[in-house]
């Protein structure tokens, strides 16, 4: 793999800049190195480097200047002549670089400590833009996943489900591992696995611990309930319609 000229970029960008889109070049050349295998945080990390090295080279000029300008001050005051040279100010003045050497005879002109800076804000905001889009890409595929995971229970009874009316037949009193091993033969589900289920439920006292998947497999099997019980037992019908509206006003966001 060819290694990359992070300095020629990043001058090439300013140089060929005509239209203040400097930022979006560099969130163009980020992307294509990311295509290359090399990270976002990488590149921006190797450019930055570029950059501190160039803000010490326009610093050491000014203070070779500087210095030039002490040894004139001292060598017309001992002559007794007036110094004409105005002494260089550091707070609004940066001695400006070459860019024939820096591009090797491909750009003239100069560069600024000011332009310098200014192509390190545009860098910033160009990796920034793509930090900001992976997070956002991360939510997506995370909604994504407990939307998959909730449509699953969209009208399907679950070893939860049965669990749980279970509990609600039994009038919310603690199910007992017989009745668990029974309900496992009935509805033909794997026992240890419904067991295993029972227990985590029971550890919780029938509820959900907190968990947003938790809280959608349940919301789904209290709808199921609902439906289950409206016509066939009132008491396990309020009981199931209490508890769900008590999980709705809680987790209002999660719960739909």
């Amino acid at each position: 793999m060819a290694s990359i000229n992070y300095k020629m970029i990043l001058i090439e960008g300013w140089v060929n800049d005509r239209t203040g889109h400097l930022s979006d070049y560099f969130y163009r050349e980020l992307k294509k190195l990311e295509k290359e295998f090399y990270s976002p945080s990488e590149a921006y990390g190797n450019m930055l480097e570029i950059i501190n090295r160039l803000k010490k080279q326009t610093e050491k000029k000014y203070y070779e200047q500087l210095h030039l300008w002490y040894l004139y001050d001292s060598q017309q005051k001992a002559k007794g002549e007036k110094v004409t040279m105005t002494k260089p100010i550091i707070e609004n003045f940066r001695q400006s670089i070459p860019l024939y050497f820096l591009t090797d005879g491909k750009y003239a002109g100069h560069i600024s400590f000011e332009d310098i800076e200014d192509i390190e804000n545009h860098l910033t905001f160009a990796y920034a833009k793509i930090q900001k889009e992976k997070i956002s890409d991360e939510l997506e595929k995370l909604k994504k996943l407990v939307t998959e995971r909730s449509n699953n229970l969209d009208g399907k009874p679950t070893k939860l489900t049965h669990l749980l009316q279970l509990y609600y037949e039994n009038g919310c009193r603690p199910l007992t591992k017989p009745q668990v091993e029974k309900l496992a033969q009935d509805k033909r589900i794997t026992k240890s696995v419904l067991i295993n289920k029972w227990i985590d439920l029971k550890a919780n006292s029938y509820s959900h611990n907190g968990n947003s998947n938790n809280i959608k497999e349940i919301k789904k099997s209290y709808e199921l309930l609902l439906s289950a019980f409206q016509d066939t037992n009132e008491k396990a019908y309020i009981d199931v319609k209490n508890h769900y509206d008590q999980l709705k006003e809680t987790y209002p966001d999660l719960a739909y």
